[in-house]
């Protein structure tokens, strides 16, 4: 509250020496009521440099007036206001975290005490493996039961064939790791050897496959444009491409297996526009009008040139840990969707049917004239229309103003400008820093996993019979994230 009365004092006294110094050259510092309006649009710089550009050519000194209004207000004041937000925000962060981590641990002891029948203070290796067993039967995490004697080892540190409390807290988070990671279909399923699986995971076969895909693409945009014996020859070979993706299909199912080979979302998008790409050969052998949708079919193939992110690591990288992240962030989303839907609510009930077609009190307002009379409150979807363009800050005077002249009455500016303070400058700005820290997070996250990952095959090629003897903790890393677990990474970091 201290930095919204600092910047709310702040804009209250530039507005006083703006009327001073400009009320007599300009209109748009007539008076106070007026200066403080269009200095408070400033601050949003929505209406920079309109706004000042009439003083400026009148006396040019008025350049440090404003350059400085918004020097100390925007990029200061709104600056902190935001910082001050953010880090109590933060503090809430750590809060909810020590919440979550005290439940975790009582939850830990409560099992702990469970399988400590004896009240021993440890769990034997009888009933570590009785354990192991039992949560083998889930088809989640199917294969803990082959690896046992190894999970035993690598948790108790101490070599007595015991699991103390401390080792039994790891012993859940390598649980945790297994549910979330999916089954080795490669390891499950291995219809050739590794010589021949290699062939199709190869970076040459990769880069050839794309290179086609290039090709088909380029093929049937070039089509399109082309008429006579040229569209012809490109038909032929767009027909050639066709049979040329069917060919690696049938070649990845035969190595890969079935199983393998659709767990692919590209294998499986592949494999659905290269069946109907045949099928369409086909058909057009007996009905000419349907060639033309193999080119369109050849084009919606290459989308797939999107998933050429994936050959740039740290491209992967960026779309993976993204993918990670927006579905965690989602309750934050859902918070400025919630602020948006309650102001659209409000705005339907305080001026809903007031703008309408030959309503002569919006004649000549920059509103009818910049044709904005469709973002309006007279309906739900229109009115989060409006709220988008209102987060977007862009223009949004001119909302404002064509409401003051719909209404009639001055007032009307309140909701817009307590819109702006609290969708905009508090969710909105809490939602995007969250939401980039977050992605920084995890990024660095994965940077440090893929490092670690790195240095883990590079010892076990060098220290295969260290590998065999099952002394490290297997490493997986987790495909989904929580809301909770954001915040406990975001916490850590600071």
């Amino acid at each position: 509250m201290d930095i919204t009365g600092l910047v709310v004092i702040f804009v209250m006294l530039s507005a006083w020496l703006a009327t001073t110094f400009f009320s007599e050259s300009t209109l748009e510092f007539k008076d106070y009521g007026t200066s403080l309006l269009n200095l408070f649009v400033l601050l949003t710089t929505a209406n920079n440099p309109s706004v000042w550009s009439t003083a400026y050519r009148t006396n040019r000194l008025a350049f440090f007036f404003f350059s400085t209004y918004l020097l100390v207000g925007f990029f200061f004041l709104m600056n902190l206001a935001f910082s001050v937000i953010y880090s109590n925000y933060k503090a809430q962060m750590a809060v909810e975290v020590a919440k979550r981590t005290t439940a975790r641990q009582g939850n830990l002891k409560a099992a702990f005490s469970l399988l400590d029948v004896r009240h021993q203070e440890w769990i034997d290796g009888a009933t570590m493996i009785a354990l192991f067993l039992a949560i083998g039967r889930y088809r989640h995490i199917s294969d803990i039961r082959a690896r046992t004697s190894h999970l035993f080892l690598a948790l108790n540190r101490r070599g007595d064939f015991k699991i103390w409390s401390d080792e039994f807290e790891e012993l859940c988070d390598v649980i945790a790791k297994e549910v979330e990671s999916p089954p080795d279909l490669f390891q499950s399923r291995r219809r050739m050897s590794k010589n021949e699986m290699q062939f199709v995971t190869h970076p040459v076969y990769t880069y050839v496959t794309w290179a086609l895909t290039l090709g088909s693409l380029a093929a049937a945009i070039t089509q399109l444009n082309v008429g006579g014996s040229a569209q012809v020859l490109l038909l032929s070979i767009e027909f050639l491409f066709g049979w040329v993706f069917a060919m690696d299909a049938l070649l990845k199912v035969y190595l890969q297996g079935w199983k393998s080979y659709w767990s692919s979302t590209l294998n499986a998008f592949d494999f659905v526009v290269t069946l109907l790409i045949l099928a369409l050969h086909f058909i057009s052998f007996f009905n000419e009008n349907a060639r033309p949708w193999v080119t369109y079919l050849l084009l919606v193939r290459g989308l797939r040139t999107f998933a050429l992110v994936s050959l740039i690591t740290r491209w992967r990288l960026m779309v993976q840990t993204l993918i990670i992240v927006i579905p965690a962030t989602a309750p934050i989303l859902a918070l400025q969707f919630l602020v948006c839907s309650m102001f659209s609510v409000l705005g339907m009930h305080l001026f809903g049917g007031l703008v309408y077609e030959g309503n002569y009190a919006l004649a000549g307002t920059e509103y009818l004239t910049l044709g904005f009379e469709a973002f309006n409150y007279n309906d739900y979807a229109s009115a989060m229309a409006t709220s988008f363009n209102l987060c977007v800050v862009n223009k949004w005077y001119v909302i404002m103003d064509g409401y003051a002249a719909a209404t009639n009455s001055r007032w009307s500016r309140i909701y817009f400008m307590t819109f702006w303070a609290i969708a905009v400058v508090f969710t909105l700005n809490v939602v995007v820093a969250f939401f980039t820290e977050a992605l920084t997070c995890q990024m660095e996250k994965a940077e440090r996993i893929r490092a670690r990952e790195m240095r883990r095959n590079q010892e076990e090629t060098s220290a295969p019979v260290r590998r065999r003897s099952g002394l490290n903790l297997p490493f997986r890393v987790t495909r989904s994230l929580s809301y909770y677990d954001l915040y406990e990474d975001i916490v850590k970091k600071t």
